[in-house]
């Protein structure tokens, strides 16, 4: 049985990972859970 090759996704999207040097603002949603969604605690 021959192993599946495995994808280095931190390789494959590395731009998205770098941190810039200025904090910036975000506008971001109320959030909220998705009906059904069973949370766990």
């Amino acid at each position: 049985m021959t192993t599946a090759e495995k994808i280095d996704l931190y390789k494959k999207h590395k731009d998205e990972y770098v941190a810039k040097k200025t904090p910036s603002l975000i506008e971001a949603v109320k959030a909220s859970y998705l009906p059904g969604q069973v949370i766990a605690r």
